[in-house]
């Protein structure tokens, strides 16, 4: 908080309970699902008491281009970012201006349609400034490898493995481009700790920024070794990029180098395209993706982290949209997760047919504390 919105004073009050069960269950972004979804249900009912379209809420107070690098009120400062240009995009692809109808023929149907929105700005690969700060002694750096032999072939050797994310993928592409070789002459490997250098792990969406750059950097000085030249395999297609080969007497089989990157303080990634298209269901919606392209100017490789801004801000997303379909009938959902029982329960109460409160959820907040 709070997130790509400038807001010149903010206050916070935050009360910390002691539990024995699983606070965040399988949330990715530690903490990021319910902050995001507290801030945008607040922006949602601020539109509704001003009569405002939500989604004109936010594009007056988002950050502008010429902002950037912008300082919020929270002290955090934000590198880079289109988030007046990912907000016109997504209005874009909903097209708001056909919604009044779209709303009216569902109501025909007996069905609620509602649209919900969800800004936020994704703090990814934190580095040791982050941490240290905050007293926690984390580490944030990573080490790859790059191995090139004589006749060509490229190991990547990388220190932090994946999770499923497409390490592999990546450093191999991106050795690839500094290098000049094709992208099927480069072997990448890691998770064997007597073979790979030290790594710190996969976590805080950090690999893209700290191992690529890593590998990048160590792509250069390969490229750089004093005594090698470059010249075309004919074993590669014409036009195929160039091979890597020692010059006479230089006496060298391959050349190794590998290459250490920490984080910088903190990247930021704005990402604004999830949209539900149903209401109150169980099942998984629909989900189109926009792409916007901002590089940040304090990274490696211009890249910013991206595996965890999905899940932060989806949960606000389909909560303001079951809202927004829920105000058609005068009724809000204030509690999470949203299941049927809850929303058949706020109907009914809209309607003035209330329901007694549960005896076997005494912690739930009341909806005055929540409002």
């Amino acid at each position: 908080m709070p997130g790509p919105y400038r807001m010149p004073v903010y206050r916070a009050h935050l009360r910390v309970v002691i539990t024995n069960k699983a606070p965040l269950a399988v949330y990715r972004g530690v903490g990021h699902p319910v902050a995001i979804l507290v801030m945008e249900a607040l922006l949602d009912e601020a539109a509704r008491r001003l009569g405002l379209d939500p989604g004109e809420l936010r594009r007056r107070n988002l950050i502008n281009p010429d902002e950037p690098p912008f300082t919020s009120v929270t002290g955090h400062v934000y590198d880079s970012g289109s988030h007046q240009g990912s907000l016109r995009l997504l209005l874009r692809d909903i097209a708001p201006e056909g919604l009044a109808e779209r709303k009216e023929q569902a109501r025909a149907r007996g069905t609620l349609l509602g649209v919900g929105l969800a800004c936020f700005v994704e703090v990814t690969a934190p580095g040791v400034a982050f941490y240290g700060a905050r007293g926690a002694p984390i580490t944030a750096h990573d080490q790859v490898e790059v191995r090139m032999e004589a006749d060509g072939p490229v190991t990547v050797l990388l220190g932090t493995p994946g999770q499923g994310q497409g390490l592999h993928t990546t450093a191999a592409q991106v050795v690839a481009d500094h290098l000049g070789v094709p992208f099927e002459r480069i072997t990448v490997l890691s998770g064997d700790t007597k073979t790979v250098p030290h790594g710190t792990g996969v976590w805080a969406s950090r690999s893209a920024v700290v191992s690529s750059g890593a590998a990048a950097s160590a792509a250069h000085q390969v490229r750089r070794v004093p005594g090698w030249t470059w010249a075309r395999s004919p074993r590669w297609p014409t036009g195929a990029p160039r091979s890597y080969r020692p010059s006479r007497g230089s006496g060298c089989p391959s050349w190794a180098s590998t290459s250490a990157r920490t984080s910088p303080s903190t990247t930021a990634r704005t990402r604004r395209w999830w949209r539900s298209t149903r209401t109150a269901a169980s099942d998984l919606p629909d989900i189109h993706i926009t792409h916007i392209e901002t590089p940040s100017p304090i990274t490696a490789l211009g890249v910013k982290g991206a595996g965890e801004a999905g899940a932060a801000g989806a949960p606000a997303a389909v909560h303001n949209a079951v809202n927004d379909a829920l105000a058609q009938r005068g009724a809000r959902v204030w509690h999470q997760p949203i299941t049927p029982e809850r929303v058949l329960r706020a109907l009914d109460e809209a309607a003035g047919r209330p329901w007694p409160e549960p005896a076997d959820d005494p912690a739930l907040p009341t909806r005055e504390e929540t409002t």
